[in-house]
């Protein structure tokens, strides 16, 4: 397997001097630092429980927009329900409208 792997990554560095190269080459290569940069800052982080939208009868006929505006929703009311220590159904009600 270490064989294997060597062998498999023995191209990276001439690759990525043909890339860098030929992002020299468009003007483009301080946008791929730029954006790498970027995402060298981002942190893997365990995602804090199943979606609430799960538990949501029919919720799955939503688009993906739609579907982030009701998990939104859905924290929002969780977060206020335990501030109030109210159920979640007495902050905003189940029912669509």
């Amino acid at each position: 397997m270490v064989e294997y792997a060597a062998m498999d990554t023995m191209y990276l560095i001439p690759l990525a001097r043909m890339l860098e190269k030929e992002l020299e080459e468009k003007s483009r290569l301080s946008w791929v630092e730029e954006e790498c940069l970027s995402l060298s800052k981002v942190r893997f982080a365990l995602p804090r429980h199943n979606p609430l939208y799960l538990k949501v009868k029919e919720a799955f006929h939503l688009d993906p927009r739609s579907l982030a505006v009701l998990e939104a929703l859905l924290e929002f009311r969780e977060a206020q329900a335990q501030r109030s220590d109210f159920p979640p159904f007495k902050v905003l009600g189940n029912e669509p409208s």
